[in-house]
C-alpha cells in the first residue's frame, strides 16, 4: 500500500523492520543452546540470552542486526555461503540504500506526488525492483541460513506422513525440499548469487531438484 501511494520512505522502513524481524528470529534459534544453558550454568556467555530476553520485554534498544549478520559471517556454519556469494558486501549495500531513505539522503529519496512518478517512469521502476529485490535478498538470507542450520525444517511432509499413516516412507524422501520453498530458491536465488541452490544442495543433502 505504501508503494501504491508513492510513499517510499515508509515501504522501505517496512522493508527494514521485515528484515530485522527474520534475522534476529534466526539469531535466536542459533543460540537456542546459549539462551539455555547460561541460565542453569556459569560457564556459558550471558550475552546472548540477555539479548533475547531484552526483545522478550520490548526493550530491544541497544542491539543492531549487522552486528548479528557479521557473527553469522564468521560463523564456522555460514561463513562459506558468506564468502562464496558476498553476502556480507550486499547486505552492506542494501542497507546503505534503505538508509538513505530513512534519512532522506538526496532529492531521490524525498517522497514525491503520484504525478510526479507517472512522469518519471523509470525512477519508479528503479525504485520498485530495488524494494522487491531487497525483499528477496533478505528472505533467501534467512532461508538460506536456517537451511544450513536445520536443514530437516525445509523438507516436505512426505516422509513424516508416511510414518503417521504407518506406511514404509520412498527412498530418501527425509531429504525432499517442501515445494513452496524448493520453488522459492529455484524463482529467486539471483537475488544472492546464481549457484546457490547448488551450493545448499551439496552442503545439506537436501534434494531440490
Amino acid at each position: 500500500e505504501c508503494i501504491k501511494l508513492g510513499n517510499f520512505s515508509d515501504g522501505a522502513m517496512l522493508v527494514r523492520k521485515y528484515r530485522d524481524d527474520l534475522l534476529f528470529y534466526f539469531y535466536a534459534a542459533h543460540n537456542h543452546e546459549e539462551y539455555v544453558y547460561s541460565s542453569i550454568s556459569n560457564n556459558h556467555d550471558e550475552s546472548k540470552r540477555k539479548e533475547i530476553d531484552r526483545w522478550m520485554k520490548n526493550q530491544r534498544n541497544d542491539f543492531y542486526i549487522g552486528n548479528a549478520v557479521t557473527e553469522f559471517s564468521k560463523n564456522e556454519q555460514y561463513k562459506e555461503l558468506f564468502s562464496k556469494f558476498k553476502i556480507l558486501e550486499q547486505y552492506k549495500h542494501i542497507n546503505k540504500e534503505f538508509n538513505s531513505f530513512a534519512h532522506t539522503n538526496g532529492i531521490k529519496y524525498i517522497n514525491f506526488s503520484s504525478a510526479f512518478y507517472c512522469r518519471n517512469q523509470t525512477t519508479l521502476r528503479n525504485i520498485c525492483k530495488m524494494i522487491r529485490e531487497s525483499i528477496s535478498f533478505f528472505t533467501l538470507l534467512f532461508l538460506s541460513l536456517q537451511t544450513i542450520f536445520n536443514p530437516i525444517s525445509i523438507s516436505s511432509s512426505d516422509y513424516v506422513l508416511s510414518l503417521d499413516m504407518g506406511l514404509k516412507p520412498e527412498e530418501n524422501s527425509q531429504y525432499w525440499v517442501a515445494p513452496i520453498i524448493k520453488a522459492y530458491f529455484i524463482e529467486n536465488e539471483k537475488y544472492i548469487g546464481t549457484g546457490l541452490v547448488k551450493y545448499l544442495q551439496g552442503k545439506t543433502s537436501m534434494e531440490f531438484d
